[in-house]
């Protein structure tokens, strides 16, 4: 888990640092779930807090993705497909993709 995470790190750090993606910054936030369902959950809940605000703002459902997407723009999901899972359902109903 370690060596994946510097790697992550490492990689959007070169990728904010080329010319590849300009007048736009990559951040992140990493969560270690321990191959947990509970812990994936909690932690995928914790990832989407600042998104109820723009819900309660809504006064009708919108399914186009630009719209509704602020913060978080995709998660890279688990290396266990059940939690990845369990996450990826959480994830689909603002819209935000998972990769992995």
């Amino acid at each position: 888990m370690f060596l994946r995470t510097q790697v992550m790190i490492y990689s959007l750090g070169v990728i904010n640092e080329s010319p590849i993606l300009p007048n736009l910054t990559l951040g992140y936030e990493m969560y270690d779930t321990c191959g947990d369902v509970t812990m994936a959950i909690k932690a995928t809940l914790r990832l989407m807090e600042d998104r109820n605000d723009l819900a309660q703002e809504c006064s009708s459902l919108r399914s186009e993705y630009s719209a509704s997407a602020r913060g978080v723009k995709a998660v890279v999901g688990e290396q266990h497909s059940e939690v990845s899972i369990a996450t990826s359902r959480l994830l689909a109903l603002p819209l935000i993709p998972q990769v992995g």
